[in-house]
């Protein structure tokens, strides 16, 4: 994992892993069978043309069609190369994902700037005992645009969702009323609704 190179000096990593392999795999299936429908969309056309009642230009409308087919058809493929480089990781500042096949990319997301967080089980993460785990990015005037970010196939994802939120919620206390401020006492904390 290349996550430490690109730590700050102070940054402490609480929890990191990988996906697992199954969860992030299965992930590529529903894909897949969505280009098996597409391909045998277009046997007719394929037919029609090496019988010769279609001309030559109808390649300008199946040679990317075909494209299509087969990167839908070779998704499988393409999923397992990419879960070599998928990383996560929960840092005292931030939360890192690691990703990339051909070059490497990270998608830091500090936690002043995250709105929700939450756990999601899903089929394939019941089939594999793992979990997904949502956060939303950016938010108000300061951030007008949100990113819905997720760690897929994390094993343990109830454990790692706490931790994450006590850390998220920590820090983001912290901002809006440093330690040094706080008082001894709250009364309004404990405080009951009464309607």
């Amino acid at each position: 994992m290349d996550i430490q190179q690109i730590l700050d000096p102070n940054e402490k990593i609480i929890w990191q892993g990988k996906p697992n392999f199954w969860s992030f795999w299965l992930r590529s299936i529903p894909t897949a069978v969505f280009g098996i429908l597409w391909a045998s969309f277009l046997v007719p056309f394929y037919w029609a043309f090496f019988t010769g009642k279609f001309p030559i230009f109808v390649w300008a409308v199946l040679g990317p069609h075909t494209l299509v087919a087969l990167g839908l058809l070779t998704s499988p493929v393409w999923q397992m190369l990419r879960w070599n480089y998928v990383n996560y990781a929960i840092t005292n500042k931030r939360i890192i994902i690691e990703s990339g096949v051909l070059g490497r990319g990270y998608n830091l997301i500090d936690f002043n700037n995250i709105s929700d967080v939450n756990v999601n089980i899903g089929i394939f993460d019941k089939l594999t005992n793992t979990g997904s785990i949502y956060f939303t990015a950016g938010m108000g005037m300061v951030q007008p645009n949100t990113t819905k970010n997720v760690m897929v196939g994390v094993e343990n994802p109830y454990e790692v969702f706490k931790q994450l939120k006590k850390l998220y919620f920590d820090i983001k206390t912290d901002i809006e009323y440093p330690n040094k401020m706080r008082p001894e006492t709250n009364p309004g904390y404990n405080t009951e609704y009464k309607p």
